[in-house]
């Protein structure tokens, strides 16, 4: 709950404060952006601490393979971190760059997910 409020502060103030810079300097008011933007991001990842242990002691609870489990994890870092830096982008106005960015994080999060896929077909052969 502390980490949401940080992160709420945050952004708040860099909203009010790109919209007054915007019209004077609109480089400086990207520029804040993506570092309210880095910012929320760090607390994010401290919180994501926690989270990779759970995940870590579901999986073992479970008998799930780590490697599956670090597999998801990293998929969906990958995932947020190309949302992140596409919205980035179409703030700056580079909406073709912004689609690239889309699209190499969707091909980043099936190849890491290819091991998966290969136990699951490995796991199909065995059962016909």
């Amino acid at each position: 709950m502390e980490i949401l409020l940080k992160a709420a502060a945050i952004s708040a103030a860099a909203a009010v404060l790109g919209l007054v810079i915007k019209k004077s300097n609109p480089e400086a008011a990207m520029l804040l952006d993506l570092c309210a933007a880095v910012s929320v991001t760090a607390l994010a990842v401290s919180a994501a601490g926690e989270i990779s242990g759970f995940l870590t002691e579901l999986g073992d609870l479970s008998q799930m393979a780590p490697a599956a489990v670090k597999i998801v994890m990293k998929t969906v870092a990958v995932s947020i971190t190309a949302k992140i830096t596409s919205d980035a982008c179409k703030d700056a106005g580079q909406s073709a760059l912004s689609s690239a960015i889309e699209l190499l994080g969707a091909v980043t999060g099936v190849y890491l997910a290819l091991p998966l896929f290969k136990t699951v077909l490995e796991a199909m052969e065995i059962l016909l």
